[in-house]
């Protein structure tokens, strides 16, 4: 793994916050679920309960990235591209684009 992924990563997650004006007419969105389970078992190690859900997030950014998003959200890396955002970003607004 190199340091590219997480940045990449942060960029791609972040550009609709950072770059609202650049995302233009064609935008691509992505919408990736996450389903967590939740097991209760008692002393003896049987279950006595079972909770699941869903959780949705969507990430808005310009059809140029899109390609790229479904690269690395498929690869190995994709568990980690939101905890790497979160470490590598610094939640800093940047006034310009680059289109």
């Amino acid at each position: 793994m190199t340091a590219v992924n997480p940045f990449f990563s942060s960029y791609m997650l972040n550009y609709q916050k950072t770059y609202p004006d650049c995302l233009g007419a064609d935008r691509f969105i992505a919408t990736v679920s996450k389903t967590t389970t939740e097991t209760r078992k008692d002393g003896f190690g049987f279950e006595i309960s079972r909770n699941a859900w869903t959780e949705y997030d969507k990430y808005t950014m310009p059809r140029r990235l899109a390609p790229h998003f479904e690269k690395l959200w498929r690869s190995s890396f994709s568990g980690d591209a939101v905890a790497s955002d979160a470490l590598f970003n610094d939640q800093k607004s940047v006034s310009w684009c680059e289109v």
